[in-house]
């Protein structure tokens, strides 16, 4: 309870004083320490060596939130709590992709995207473009190239086309394929420039 930030008195049988506590959580004007302390109790690093057992716990703790709307969620490495069809398929799938991405940050920029889709758009896209950021800036420091003065979306990702082979004007693609391939990388940054524009507009309405 102490690292969930939450008072609590043991003066008398534990679980009687843990089931006090949480009671007077849930009465409470603010949410947000009883949903530390239900995240808590489902923090994928308790259960390395037990991986089952985590399902377990998250499956019984779904069979009594449904009734109150929510239900526990992975969001890449971690475990939310969420009301439920909060987050579209897409998301989830996005979510799942930082499992092969060992950088703290992009998993700090994907879950604070991911909380924040539907209760503050804007700063879901600030977070998603961040996400983006963060992985062209770690790939840069990876291949031990410079990091461009400018580093926004746009100049970060300009930095990691030619080590990538990401430029659509490249010279050595296979005629069979050129003008797919060429489509794709064209694809690729415009996707990016709208990451940067929403972004900004984002910033501009928050």
């Amino acid at each position: 309870m102490r690292g969930c930030n939450v008072n609590f008195q043991l003066t008398g049988s534990r679980v009687p004083c843990l089931v006090e506590c949480l009671i007077t959580l849930n009465r409470a004007d603010g949410f947000e320490p009883l949903v530390r302390v239900i995240e808590a109790a489902a923090d994928s690093r308790d259960f390395v060596a037990d991986p089952e057992r985590l399902s377990t716990v998250i499956n019984y703790l779904n069979g009594a939130l449904v009734f109150d709307g929510f239900t526990m969620q992975r969001q890449g490495l971690a475990i939310r709590l969420v009301t439920i069809g909060q987050a579209s398929p897409v998301l989830e799938k996005l979510g799942g992709v930082v499992d092969t991405i060992s950088f703290d940050t992009v998993q700090r920029d994907i879950d604070r995207a991911l909380a924040s889709v539907n209760q503050n758009p804007e700063d879901a896209v600030t977070a998603a473009c961040s996400a983006v950021e963060s992985v062209c800036r770690s790939i840069i420091i990876e291949l031990g190239e410079a990091l461009p003065a400018k580093k926004d979306i746009q100049g970060l990702y300009s930095a990691v086309k030619n080590p990538l082979a990401l430029d659509a004007a490249r010279t050595d693609i296979d005629t069979q394929i050129e003008a797919d391939v060429r489509t794709i990388l064209g694809g690729l940054s415009t996707v990016i420039s709208g990451i940067g524009a929403l972004r900004t507009a984002a910033n501009a309405v928050s």
